[in-house]
């Protein structure tokens, strides 16, 4: 996924899904650390993203539970 960051040409706005879909594989697999670090990397990356108010949170939620099941 991180192949997507380096080409360059993903929408700033939607960065945040990247890593909140890398934190997800890499819990899957038992990396726990980086897993987590990837979700607050989507997290940082959410606050410049486009999306409402409402849909943010639903996302904030989201990843405070992945990262809670990645520890």
């Amino acid at each position: 996924m991180k192949w997507l960051l380096d080409i360059g040409n993903y929408p700033k706005e939607s960065i945040y899904k990247i890593y909140q879909r890398l934190g997800l594989v890499l819990s899957k697999l038992g990396n726990s650390t980086e897993s987590v670090q990837a979700f607050r990397e989507s997290y940082e990356h959410l606050k410049v993203s486009k999306i409402n108010h409402e849909a943010k949170r639903k996302v904030v939620e989201e990843l405070n539970i992945s990262i809670r099941q990645a520890k």
